[in-house]
């Protein structure tokens, strides 16, 4: 079987479910050698045929840079912090010789850095699966100019057919540089056996990056509802908590029981990420439409994909009004064909299928 080796750069706590997953279909096509800080994966359940390596990585202690400041106050936190990350890549690509790996997965990516740290990847294919960072690459022009220094010398994994429309008109990069892979579903349901009767009365914002601005405009307008509506809003926020009549907001980390508990008894999911979400995908979709439930979300290019696959179970509320006209009538669980249409194309032999194409098919 061939081998891959398969890296972190930005080891995200939210991303370890689905990196977990995303490992298990790779180690169905490869041998994997997985770079592991020591600590990131312990909690995993992964294949025989994924072998970890340590790597060292830590970025400059914020403290420290502070305190030295004081003394030399000329010195800047992000040269510091972009070397730390060259000095990664380089560790990344001496393992992967090492080995004579020559396929090397990305599961994150800090762009600028890898930028100036391709000589390091000389002979080696670098595959990037592309998360938040292709937006923020457009906040400086920068940070666009250095990914277009590499952007036709490695290769492209984005989540959906529009992320990877944009990320070519953004920056110009080779059409046949840029795969899609679908996130893959944590396991291969039969639509037949969601339930999607008996569900609680409740819509749940399970994400934490809705704008304060946004939350004040759920508050004020609960506060103007007296009574009890037929249905009530959750949702969930690093910093506010309150509780209405019909809406409450959750400061708490939600495990991964109270997650799935959530997802399987919820009626439907409310996305309210802000505008600045261009080129981002949420997985917070996927887990709602793979449990059954109905998708309602902010006018932001992710939920126009997703209610023009998925129309009958993928709609969009244009203001906090919106949604709570729909509370005083009936919010809908998910289609059953959307749903069977989405877990085929979320299968892991789907998934399976373009990670084939996308690395083994030149």
């Amino acid at each position: 079987m061939k081998r891959i080796v398969v890296a972190e750069v930005l080891y995200p706590e939210g991303h370890k479910y689905y990196n977990e997953r995303l490992i298990g279909v790779l180690s169905s096509i490869a041998d994997v050698l997985l770079l592991d800080n020591g600590s990131y994966y312990n909690a995993m359940t992964l294949p025989s045929n994924v072998e970890k390596v340590m790597i060292k990585h830590s970025e400059p202690s914020v403290e420290r840079f502070y305190r030295v400041k004081k003394f030399l106050p000329f010195i800047k936190y992000e040269p510091l912090l972009l070397l730390s990350y060259i000095k990664y890549y380089y560790r990344i690509s001496r393992i992967a010789k090492k080995y004579g790996i020559k396929k090397i997965v990305l599961l994150t990516v800090q762009n600028n850095a890898l930028s100036m740290s391709l000589p390091f990847f000389k002979g080696i294919d670098v595959y990037i699966f592309h998360h938040n960072d292709i937006d923020a690459i457009d906040y400086r022009p920068i940070d666009t100019k250095l990914f277009k220094l590499s952007m036709n010398k490695v290769y492209h994994m984005v989540l959906a057919q529009f992320i990877k429309d944009g990320l070519i008109k953004l920056s110009g990069v080779g059409e046949d540089r840029v795969y899609v892979i679908h996130e893959p579903s944590s396991i291969d349901k039969d639509v037949d056996k969601i339930s999607f009767t008996g569900r609680q009365p409740i819509i749940i914002g399970l994400g934490t990056t809705c704008e304060e601005n946004v939350l004040k405009e759920f508050e004020e307008l609960d506060k103007k509802y007296t009574t009890k509506l037929p249905f009530s809003i959750i949702l969930r926020n690093k910093e506010i908590e309150y509780e209405g009549n019909n809406l409450r907001i959750i400061k708490k980390y939600l495990t991964r029981e109270e997650f799935d508990y959530f997802l399987s008894n919820a009626t439907a999911c409310l996305v309210l990420y802000p505008n600045d979400f261009k080129m981002r995908y949420s997985g917070i979709i996927d887990d709602a439409l793979n449990n059954g439930m109905g998708v309602y979300g902010s006018n932001i290019p992710v939920m126009h994909y997703f209610s023009k696959e998925y129309p009958e179970s993928c709609h969009i509320l244009y203001s906090a009004e919106d949604c709570f006209s729909i509370l005083q009538k009936e919010f809908k669980t998910a289609e059953t064909q959307d749903i069977k249409r989405f877990i085929q194309r979320h299968s892991f032999e789907y998934v399976k299928n373009q990670l084939i194409e996308a690395l083994f098919s030149k």
